[in-house]
């Protein structure tokens, strides 16, 4: 099982994040399109939902969990 990173696209700069596990990111996408209601929770704790029929586009990464920490100086 792979930890991957799914963008939901509404629109040109409106989208929704969430992170997901699954076999691959193949068998990641063919799971999402069988959703009708996309219901979750991302990773600031805001519960999301959204019918599908609205995402006009779905990219689907590997994810790192690696944010990028400024240093003090």
């Amino acid at each position: 099982m792979g930890k991957y990173r799914v963008d939901y696209y509404f629109g040109k700069d409106f989208y929704v994040t969430r992170i997901i596990e699954d076999v691959s990111k193949e068998e990641a996408l063919k799971n999402l399109k069988k959703e009708k209601v996309a219901q979750f929770e991302d990773d600031r704790g805001v519960l999301c939902e959204f019918d599908m029929k609205d995402v006009k586009l779905i990219k689907i990464s590997t994810y790192t969990n690696a944010r990028a920490i400024p240093k003090p100086f």
